[in-house]
């Protein structure tokens, strides 16, 4: 995308953008990333006969099934109550930063159940997990032609609830448009 497609009207590459982060941790996340993501109980690292195909990576990912678990949208409460966890990855804001040019802020929520959050025989939290694959496979790289090095804002990274019974981080990850 040339710098004159990055319009005011124009900031479609964000889907895109959105699209690849997910295809990037499809391929690249690690075991630990994707046992957590499927497996619903505390021992998704420790037991032996766990494991995840690619197939079932691409059911997690693919959008609005019962099993998608990296969801393109920020959360609304519209999480079911059952013990999982679900990775959230959104276009979160965007301002001019010189005619033309912009930057862009992608938002992730990882969030999981209280009840499952703690992994047996690690010490591990699974939100931990989460995070740090995230950080490891995105800060600092460039993804596309479209967003120049992404960075984490730091001061944006909080842990919270997002109800009675789920909690997780919210941070964000930014660029500027090329």
């Amino acid at each position: 995308m040339s710098r004159d497609s990055c319009s005011r009207d124009n900031l479609s590459f964000t889907d895109l953008f959105v699209s690849n982060m997910i295809q990037i941790l499809f391929e690249e996340g690690s075991d630990e990333f994707w046992k957590c993501l499927k497996y619903n109980s505390t021992d998704a690292l420790t037991n032996p006969s766990y494991f995840v195909t690619a197939v079932e990576k691409y059911k997690m990912i693919k959008q609005n099934t019962a099993d998608t678990r990296i969801k393109r949208l920020r959360f609304s409460n519209d999480i079911t109550p059952d013990a999982h966890s679900e990775i959230r990855i959104f276009d979160d804001w965007w301002e001019e930063s010189e005619p033309r040019l912009f930057d862009v802020g992608f938002g992730f929520e990882i969030i999981s159940h209280t009840a499952i959050i703690t992994l047996d025989g690690t010490g591990y939290s699974r939100l931990n997990v989460f995070r740090n694959e995230i950080l490891k496979l995105f800060n600092g790289r460039i993804v596309d032609g479209n967003i120049g090095e992404l960075t984490v804002l730091g001061h944006m990274g909080k842990h919270g609830l997002f109800n009675d019974n789920f909690q997780g981080y919210k941070f964000t990850i930014a660029g500027s448009s090329t």
